[in-house]
């Protein structure tokens, strides 16, 4: 009886922090409601992010659309690659593959990659993508020229079959900051709003691509 007692608190707390902040809240808080069997994280191999520079780069062979890449850098797409582990490694229901694991399934082809991991086993989804853009901030930081942006590609595609189970395109510019910030950056003695760089820009669109990876395959 306790236990059932238990259960409708939680429940209750849960369906109030639905009135607050949406019912993707509710879905996370009560097991049962997400997609996928019940108590079994999905997995995950995220493979390095596709760039294009000087010596050729990394193509996506793998990614279920063509991508039309600016010149940027492998350090910079490694860079990229690196905020989505940071970002999706922080959610429950997903076990993400370590870097050093991957690395030793990759020779330079994404889709030679996946099928080495799907021979394996184990693993359920590959996420690929691509920095298509690093747009560099121009002039002094507190008061730019010309703001910083970026433009990031990824698909979350089903190992076994190719099936793309999400995707996204992000290209956003570095907008000056709202009147809330700029009073928190008043109070701790930021006098000026500083412009981003470009790669702080990616940063924010890899955190908001997994949170709306992570609605859509829950």
């Amino acid at each position: 009886m306790r236990r059932a007692v238990k259960r409708v608190a939680v429940v209750g707390l849960a369906a109030a922090l639905c009135i607050g902040s949406g019912c993707s809240v509710l879905r996370q808080t009560i097991p049962g409601l997400g997609g996928g069997e019940h108590g079994r994280a999905l997995s995950i191999a995220i493979l390095p992010f596709a760039y294009r520079d000087a010596s050729g780069g990394l193509p996506c062979d793998l990614c279920p659309d063509r991508l039309v890449m600016a010149p940027t850098s492998q350090d910079e797409a490694l860079l990229v690659t690196a905020f989505f582990y940071e970002s999706l490694e922080s959610h429950p229901r997903l076990s993400v593959m370590p870097e050093e694991t991957v690395s030793r399934f990759f020779n330079g082809s994404l889709a030679r990659a996946a099928e080495r991991l799907r021979a394996q086993g184990g693993v359920d989804a590959v996420l690929v993508g691509g920095l298509l853009e690093l747009r560099r901030r121009v002039g002094d930081p507190r008061a730019p020229e010309r703001r910083a942006g970026a433009a990031v590609y990824a698909a979350l595609l089903d190992l076994s079959d190719g099936e793309v189970l999400w995707k996204a395109f992000y290209d956003r510019d570095d907008r000056p900051s709202g009147r809330l910030r700029r009073q928190v950056g008043r109070f701790i003695g930021q006098e000026r709003d500083l412009g981003r760089t470009a790669v702080e820009v990616a940063h924010e669109e890899a955190v908001e691509m997994v949170s709306e990876l992570v609605d859509r395959v829950r």
